[in-house]
């Protein structure tokens, strides 16, 4: 019986631990997302963009 409940409590703890790294690696891009529209809007080229973001020309002019 311990050992169940122990094995439910790791498997919450790697979920949230998961739910959380996702948070972040979502947040950062949309962080990215943003910089790159106001990138744009100050009339940066696509390669001057992707050189700043790390994010592809394809991504870049999609948005």
């Amino acid at each position: 019986m311990y050992r169940h409940r122990q094995e439910g409590i790791w498997t919450h703890q790697n979920l949230l631990s998961y739910a959380r790294k996702e948070g972040k690696t979502e947040g950062k891009l949309e962080g990215k997302l943003e910089v790159v529209k106001k990138l744009k809007t100050k009339n940066f080229t696509a390669q001057q963009i992707s050189e700043l973001t790390d994010l592809s020309i394809e991504e870049i002019e999609k948005l």
